[in-house]
């Protein structure tokens, strides 16, 4: 059912783009240590906004974390896991801080039915008209994604989905099996973004990366009151915090270090 497709402006090889912005491929590794789709984003306030908000979530409690989430709109009803929480809240940032004319290429890579906003008299548009009008938009097309995406999840699309035409995702998952999470954005990177995927490559699905290594495996020095912390952070891809942190650090220390990828404590 998903197909990937072609954003406008295409990308670039990594490592070959001609004066590409070194302040642009910072900002979305450092997007990516905290779980930030920005394949999709050039922009660089944008990319600086979104790191900002992900950052400030890194002292928050799983409570405060699903007030946080229910604020963006992210559906976390049976979830009880730190990491599955900010997944959703990532995507749901994403989604946020793209254009219209990106969530309708989202919606159309993963097969999902929409209606683009009906053509308008050109003799006068108010510019509140147009925001209101383009608010309206990017929320029904976020309400698609977010169905399609979470199961169970309300929105403009018929529960059980239009035959022929869409199925939400968790219409043929085994009772208790998880469904698949895209990134948010599956298309070609924006321009002056790196190319991951070329040629035969970009016409597969997107795929899950493989499952990583276990905190034991990682760190084997670390104490048994680290490595559940550090559970809860499957993408930590940082130096070790240390002997010390077993004994000397709090767990809301642990959380922040793991949570900022080793820059922060």
């Amino acid at each position: 059912r998903r197909s990937a497709g072609v954003a406008p402006g295409g990308g670039q090889e990594r490592g070959s783009a001609p004066g590409a912005d070194p302040a642009l491929t910072a900002l979305r590794e450092q997007c990516s240590k905290f779980g930030l789709c920005a394949d999709w984003c050039a922009d660089l306030g944008k990319l600086e906004g979104m790191l900002k908000m992900a950052r400030s979530w890194g002292i928050f409690g799983v409570c405060a974390l699903k007030d946080e989430s229910g604020r963006l709109g992210a559906p976390i009803d049976g979830l009880l896991e730190r990491k599955d929480i900010l997944e959703r809240m990532c995507l749901l940032v994403a989604w946020k801080n793209m254009s219209v004319e990106q969530l309708q290429a989202e919606c159309r890579r993963r097969g999902i039915p929409f209606f683009t906003r009906a053509s308008r008299s050109q003799i006068l548009v108010l510019e509140d008209e147009t925001e209101q009008s383009d608010a309206d938009e990017r929320k029904d097309l976020m309400g698609r994604l977010r169905q399609d995406t979470f199961p169970g999840c309300a929105g403009p699309l018929p529960a059980h989905g239009i035959k022929g035409v869409w199925q939400p995702s968790g219409s043929r998952l085994c009772p208790g099996e998880r469904p698949e999470i895209l990134p948010a954005w599956t298309g070609a990177p924006a321009p002056g973004v790196p190319q991951q995927r070329h040629g035969a490559e970009a016409a597969k699905p997107p795929q899950r990366a493989a499952p990583p290594a276990s905190p034991a495996d990682t760190f084997p020095d670390l104490g048994l009151r680290v490595h559940r912390i550090l559970r809860e952070f499957p993408n930590f891809r940082g130096a070790s915090p240390g002997l010390e942190a077993e004994t000397e650090w709090s767990d809301e220390q642990l959380r922040t270090f793991f949570f900022s990828g080793g820059a922060q404590r």
